[in-house]
């Protein structure tokens, strides 16, 4: 079988690989979301049990003064573990950084690897729906528990 020239090596698609693993890669890039959801889930199960009426009216539960603290305490979480996956998503893009210098240009060094490639998104991820928590933590603080 006949050589291959040197210039034809292309590496390995993820060259970093075994400066983290899967798992904390995962959970970097699906903390967020989780997060996000269990917030919605959270949200609207408290709500939904706590607010009662028919025809579109829709009355508080007389008892239900932990209602509001548990939902910030849920939206505390959440906005906690979606902080906690964007810091451990730039961890990882920080740790699999070769610095060493890309013969493709600046443009290809940033993403050069199939992990550092995924963990550029899951810095992203972790960013969007970070943000996205924040945006209904403020909704709740805009409306009542009920939407009375």
């Amino acid at each position: 079988m006949a050589q291959r020239p040197a210039s034809f090596d292309i590496g390995h698609p993820a060259p970093d690989r075994d400066r983290t693993s899967g798992g904390l890669l995962l959970a970097g890039f699906m903390g967020g979301p989780v997060a996000w959801s269990l917030q919605l889930l959270a949200g609207s199960g408290i709500a939904g049990a706590v607010c009662i009426g028919g025809d579109g009216a829709r009355l508080p539960v007389s008892g239900v003064g932990w209602a509001p603290w548990v939902i910030i305490a849920v939206n505390v979480a959440a906005i906690l573990i979606g902080l906690a996956a964007l810091l451990l998503s730039y961890r990882i893009f920080s740790r699999t950084s070769r610095g060493e210098p890309s013969s493709h240009g600046g443009v290809m060094e940033a993403g050069e690897g199939r992990t550092r490639f995924l963990s550029i998104w899951a810095i992203w991820t972790s960013v969007l729906f970070t943000l996205a928590i924040l945006f209904n933590s403020i909704a709740f603080f805009w409306t009542s528990l009920c939407g009375i």
